[in-house]
């Protein structure tokens, strides 16, 4: 079943390239500049004045903003911006800028159209729409940027998108794709399905890269060999296939297991890095086989 409420690329794990930690890029900036500009559209922000001073004062500059100039100076104050003050502004906005969207009726009486709460709410759709466009590794969660999983997680989670790109292993970088959405969604978690997802990544990236093989994945692991003859050593094989055991074991994940353990958040965190390091360690052995063998 398609979850209509995912993003086109995390539904069918098309990426433009590596999810971007440390880094606001200007297409960022761009986007994010138009999710504020439709807060101000719908009168969520009183106008761009207070937006253009906050942008100033993180940077640091002194100017004197009006209602006539404060559209230029945000619009060009925020790609000066330092990369984390951005998503620092968007947290400021949350906080301090939005207000009810509010209609006035024939006697000049207001009437409040759409609450705070949920003013906060499209703001913070349209912030994290724009950061799933960009493949941000940060969403914004009740106003507060997160980056859900450790940094080492995150690094071989970078690494293993970057292999996936390779056109055999379509497939695989679909499963992934959607191994991380499953573990990254703030709103609504499934550490269950993101390692049924990242199993079943492996598995696909396994039979992509070794055809001639045949068989499941612990056939195929026991069968690889690289351009020097050398099997993979069936201490690691035995790694590469824990994660493989967890999903049929563990309590609600694929197999109906009851006894394997909860699949929580860091067991999740735990099978995407496995998985990830297994991918790349498989991906090397075959382009090695694509190399001339050594004369000796």
């Amino acid at each position: 079943m398609v979850d209509s409420e995912a993003f086109f690329t995390d539904r069918f794990g098309f990426r433009s390239g590596p999810v971007i930690h440390d880094d606001c890029p200007s297409t960022t900036r761009i986007g994010i500049w138009y999710a504020i500009s439709r807060s101000i559209d719908k009168k969520w922000i009183s106008g761009w004045q207070p937006v253009a001073n906050e942008i100033l004062r993180l940077n640091r500059v002194q100017d004197f903003v009006t209602d006539k100039n404060a559209w230029d100076i945000a619009k060009e104050s925020i790609l000066e911006l330092r990369w984390d003050f951005v998503f620092v502004l968007c947290e400021r906005i949350y906080s301090t800028f939005l207000q009810p969207e509010i209609e006035y009726v024939f006697n000049g009486e207001e009437s409040e159209i759409l609450p705070l709460e949920v003013v906060r709410k499209e703001f913070e759709k349209d912030i994290n729409q724009v950061l799933a466009e960009e493949n941000s590794a940060y969403r914004m969660d009740s106003g507060l940027m997160r980056s859900p999983g450790r940094k080492h997680s995150k690094k071989m989670i970078v690494q293993a998108g970057s292999i996936l790109h390779d056109s055999r292993l379509k497939d695989a970088r679909i499963h992934y794709s959607k191994a991380v959405k499953y573990f990254s969604d703030l709103d609504k978690k499934d550490f269950e399905n993101s390692v049924k997802e990242s199993v079943a990544s492996l598995e696909a990236a396994a039979k992509a890269l070794f055809p001639d093989l045949g068989g499941d994945l612990d056939k195929i692991l026991q069968q690889v060999k690289d351009v020097d003859g050398e099997k993979v050593p069936p201490t690691i094989v035995k790694g590469i296939l824990a994660p493989y055991h967890f999903r049929g074991a563990g309590k609600g994940i694929a197999h109906g297991g009851t006894n394997g353990g909860i699949a929580n958040a860091r067991f999740a965190e735990w099978t995407l890095s496995v998985v990830a390091a297994a991918v790349i360690l498989l991906k090397d052995i075959s382009e090695s086989l694509e190399q001339e063998a050594p004369l000796f």
